[in-house]
Formats: structure tokens, sequence, C-alpha cells
């Protein structure tokens, strides 16, 4: 199971520099593999911010999450469990303010990101 606590050390991890987007976004996709594996065995109940923000990671290039929303990943995911449904409107709320458009201009020359930009 994905815990809260592993899903800090991957985003301090990209935060320090230790894990670059490539590695966070493949973990991402990992980690969304595993989550789905256990909600279809009807595993124990699943976090549902661990859940959403994993979808973030593993559609990293495609939401053009970077490392100036860590903030807001790692705030929601310090609150406790209890407040799961406020960490998420703090996480939604937060995406659906960023201009993916503007971060694809921003970073179509970026060695990650520009693949994904499509800012031609």
């Amino acid at each position: 199971m994905i815990t809260r606590e592993q899903l800090l050390q991957v985003l301090d991890g990209w935060q320090s520099g230790d894990m670059n987007e490539l590695a966070v976004w493949q973990w991402g996709e990992q980690a969304r593999t595993e989550i789905r594996r256990q909600l279809q065995d009807a595993e124990p109940e699943v976090d549902g911010l661990v859940r959403d923000i994993v979808d973030l990671l593993a559609a990293l290039p495609y939401e053009m999450l970077v490392t100036e929303d860590l903030q807001v990943l790692t705030d929601a995911l310090s609150n406790p469990v209890e407040e799961t449904d406020l960490s998420q409107n703090l996480l939604w709320n937060h995406m659906d303010a960023v201009d993916v458009d503007a971060r694809r201009m921003q970073f179509a020359e970026h060695p990650f990101y520009g693949q994904f930009s499509d800012a031609d």
C-alpha cells in the first residue's frame, strides 16, 4: 500500500534534486498501477488523497506539475487523515488555478517538459 509517508519521501526527493521529473513520473506510474491493483483486489481502503496525488504524478508532464506545486501537495499530505476531504479540495483548487497552457509555453525548452509542451 502506498502511504502518505512514502509519497512525502518522493516529493522531498524531487524538491531536493535527488529525483528528477522523469524518476518522479515513473514512480507515479508504478504507484498508480499498485493502487489500481489494490482497488481491484478490494484490499484495505486506499487513501483518497494519496490516490489523487499519485494520479497527478503519473500524469506529471501532461498536468505540467512542477516543483513550485510541491508545497501545496506536502501541506495537503501533512493534514490529518480525518481532514482528507479538505486536503483534496486544497489540492484540486490549486490545480484548477494552474494555467497549464502558460506552463507549456514557459517550459517549451525544458529538457523534460519541452517534449510534452506542444508549444511551437
